[in-house]
């Protein structure tokens, strides 16, 4: 679908959603498709701007409820992709990906084409992006596979905002790489929180001190 759109080699897609499976797929789409994906809180305010700005993305994927966030002069943004239903001049998710076909997709990805850039907080400045090339991604996984044990029959809670680097980096790409299941809880709640590694048997997560507490 993102190639249908004219996508090339390197262009930006930028994400703001909450914790939901097309996070997942629109990684994997990037990753497959050669695209650069650009994670945004959903929490900024005045910084959101310089960050998008600085990006650039081509592409924006954004939950229904954040579509407010996004601004009329970013021109730069040539498609809008609503998870959740769409409006005039903002694409529906669903129905666009049920245009295309599952067959796999022709790509030519090199090891060093970017895959992920994230922004800093921007405690001192304006936020900077941190790009993690197909190279570097693959070499964490593999690294946190084996400083991990990790193994196929791991299952991974994410609960964590999916914005942040760590439950992607951390658990969830490493994971998939190993096969492993991988259950999504869009926001934390303690007792949510517990009775999903309950039922679901996991044996992975990442938390916050915060959360423990």
């Amino acid at each position: 679908a993102l190639k249908g759109l004219g996508l090339q080699r390197q262009d930006r897609v930028a994400i703001m959603a909450d914790n939901c499976h097309q996070f997942v797929e629109a990684i994997g789409a990037c990753a497959k498709g050669g695209f650069i994906l650009t994670s945004l809180s959903t929490k900024l305010q005045n910084e959101l701007t310089a960050i998008v700005t600085n990006a650039r993305p081509t592409a924006m994927i954004v939950s229904t409820n954040y579509l407010a966030k996004v601004k009329p002069d970013w021109d730069f943004i040539k498609h809008i992709i609503s998870i959740g239903k769409g409006s005039e001049g903002v694409m529906d998710y669903e129905k666009l990906i049920a245009e295309y076909p599952a067959d796999e997709p022709a790509s030519s990805v090199e090891e060093d084409d970017i895959l992920l850039l994230y922004y800093t907080s921007g405690t001192t400045s304006l936020p900077k992006g941190a790009a993690l090339s197909h190279k570097a991604v693959l070499a964490n996984a593999v690294n946190t596979i084996f400083s991990r044990q990790m193994t196929a029959e791991g299952r991974n809670l994410i609960v964590h905002p999916m914005f942040f680097s760590a439950p992607i980096n951390g658990t969830m790409l490493p994971m998939l790489y190993l096969g492993c299941s991988i259950v999504i809880l869009d926001s934390f709640d303690p007792q949510t929180f517990l009775a999903a590694v309950e039922k679901e048997k996991i044996t992975h997560v990442i938390v916050a001190p915060t959360m423990l507490i």
